[in-house]
């Protein structure tokens, strides 16, 4: 089931498979690289020091993802979760949510632009930039959903 309509960057060439390692001796590595590597839970993920490359290391195999790629895996990996979360929860209401612990706002292109970066749960941040015409109708839908739930005065947003 794809989870996206179209490639985001149909002029970058795919990054061919150049190894897959196992950290089982036991299981059988068919004919081909094509075959799928299931991962049910990971020990540990680190990113190459030269930055090429990001390892996951998982209780079966040891994946490494090129950076080319890293962006798209950022934007499949909430729909997939979205997805898989309706199918197995049956429940095509509920939308998928990360917690925040935290945020941020900066500017750049001399103000031209906003950066709205967010603290995940678990630490990671996020970034998102807005063109400046798109910061009042966010304010609007903000001040909007400010009415719709109980904000504790103790609020406060920036990353530490």
């Amino acid at each position: 089931m794809p989870l996206v309509k179209e490639k985001f960057d149909p002029h970058r060439s795919p990054v061919p498979v150049e190894a897959v390692e196992r950290n089982d001796p036991h299981e059988p590595i068919h004919g081909s690289v094509h075959e799928p590597v299931r991962v049910s839970s990971i020990e540990r993920i680190e990113l190459e020091p030269d930055g090429q490359h990001m390892v996951v290391h998982s209780d079966r195999s040891t994946l490494t993802f090129h950076y080319s790629v890293f962006r798209e895996l950022l934007a499949v990996l909430p729909a997939a979760i979205l997805q898989s979360e309706h199918m197995l929860q049956r429940t095509p209401h509920i939308n998928f949510a990360m917690g925040c612990e935290g945020w941020e706002l900066g500017a750049i292109d001399n103000g031209k632009s906003l950066v709205l970066t967010f603290r995940l749960q678990g630490g990671a941040d996020i970034s998102f930039c807005l063109p400046r015409e798109q910061i009042p109708p966010m304010v609007d839908a903000l001040i909007a959903a400010a009415r719709l739930v109980q904000i504790p005065t103790h609020a406060s947003g920036p990353l530490q």
